[in-house]
């Protein structure tokens, strides 16, 4: 009896130490949940706060007049950029999140969303943010954990949807990912993201290129003008042969928006393989044994144009890499710190992209107009080849694949 006595008193001992540590943890936590919160209380007022956590996305951009890619904090640029695309805005919403792509501006974001998730935890739109913030900085398993709280506190909730289904992508679970998009484009047919990240999954995967055409133009019925779904059908009609309608996507997706390079970058790839085919072409015919002598010359110049174009077009693609990658970033920084000329020598790199554009295009179009073109058959047999040097980007700024080829 005095054993069990004992044992009944220790346990009780155990589980009273366990909630006075349980407590003292809840006391900390909430004591640093609300530190944080008093750090963002200056730049996200309580209305603001409740437009957000209440899914009144208009009012959010209501109250934030005078937020945009130079201007505002990383918190209230991406707290705009996910209202934006709500509302289906999307090349708005595109240009904020590409501004705020820093591991600075996410650590405050993923900090935001933290305190927010604490705070209204009841609220499915608070998890979905926490778990956007943490899919930015590729934390799959934690964004995934903090997406099915979001859809267990309001099922079927689309942008939760949209958004697990691109962590899932992210971690390459692409069943995954196709299950819980489509259940997005169900629950929201109205909303464009949920299509164009359907159609970027297809064609990550390379498979399903018709199906793809159909997702991004859904998309672009919600949304026209939406500069990741036209890049993204390009790159479908690129797959599926059809490079006059790949062209013309890759230009309206460069024209809508300067926050997506890649769009040019694309129709740089478009010319560089159209001259390729071309050039195996004349090539081909010029091994034919029934080719007069006459014609064979002429094939071998054709080819020799060829290889002096392809080698200006290496040139340009040289400069441009250059653009993109060394010059445009240290002019962002630049602009960030306001240096002056800052946005006069952006503004020069736009104009350089342009022209090299239209450089590599006149060179592509100089051979390919001498050859009368590619058969739709020769350009199956690229893609089957393995060859893809065009790439779409899935989702908004949760990762980006290089462009190949």
């Amino acid at each position: 009896m005095r054993m069990r006595t004992s044992t009944i008193v220790g346990g009780l001992i155990v589980l009273v130490a366990a909630g006075l540590a349980a407590g003292w943890l809840s006391l900390r936590a909430g004591s640093e949940y609300r530190t944080i919160g008093a750090r963002y209380a200056a730049e996200v007022g309580p209305p603001l706060e409740e437009a957000v956590v209440n899914g009144e996305w208009q009012k959010v951009v209501d109250q934030l007049p005078d937020v945009s890619p130079k201007e505002g904090s990383p918190v209230l640029r991406l707290l705009k950029g996910h209202a934006l695309l709500a509302l289906n805005r999307n090349n708005d919403s595109l240009c904020l999140f590409v501004h705020t792509l820093s591991d600075p501006d996410l650590k405050q974001w993923e900090e935001y969303t933290k305190y927010l998730a604490w705070k209204h935890g009841q609220k499915a739109v608070a998890h979905y943010l926490r778990g956007d913030a943490l899919a930015r900085r590729q934390q799959w398993d934690l964004a995934l954990a903090s997406l099915d709280r979001a859809l267990s506190r309001q099922p079927r909730y689309a942008l939760a949807l949209n958004a697990r289904g691109m962590v899932h992508a992210g971690a390459g679970r692409w069943d995954a990912a196709i299950v819980d998009l489509d259940e997005a484009t169900k629950s929201a047919p109205s909303l464009a993201d949920g299509w164009c990240n359907r159609g970027a999954v297809s064609v990550q995967r390379q498979s399903g290129t018709q199906g793809a055409v159909e997702w991004f133009s859904r998309a672009l019925q919600v949304s026209p003008g939406f500069a990741l779904a036209l890049n993204g059908r390009g790159c479908s009609y690129f797959a599926s042969g059809d490079w006059d309608k790949a062209r013309v996507d890759f230009t309206q997706a460069r024209r809508a928006t300067k926050c997506l390079p890649i769009a040019a970058d694309n129709l740089v790839s478009l010319s560089r393989a159209q001259l390729e085919l071309v050039k195996s072409y004349a090539e081909t015919l010029a091994r034919n044994p029934g080719m007069s002598m006459n014609r064979t010359v002429e094939l071998d110049n054709l080819n020799t144009s060829i290889g002096q174009n392809m080698r200006q077009i290496d040139s340009v693609r040289g400069a441009q890499w250059r653009v993109d990658n060394l010059w445009r970033p240290a002019w962002n920084l630049a602009r960030d710190l306001d240096v002056p000329l800052a946005d006069a020598m952006l503004q020069h790199l736009d104009n350089r992209t342009n022209i090299n554009v239209r450089t590599i295009d006149a060179l592509s179009h100089d051979i390919s107009g001498r050859q009368g073109g590619v058969s739709t058959d020769m350009r199956r047999a690229y893609i089957d080849d393995g060859h893809w040097p065009v790439a779409t980007w899935p989702g908004l700024a949760y990762y980006v694949r290089p462009m190949t080829g």
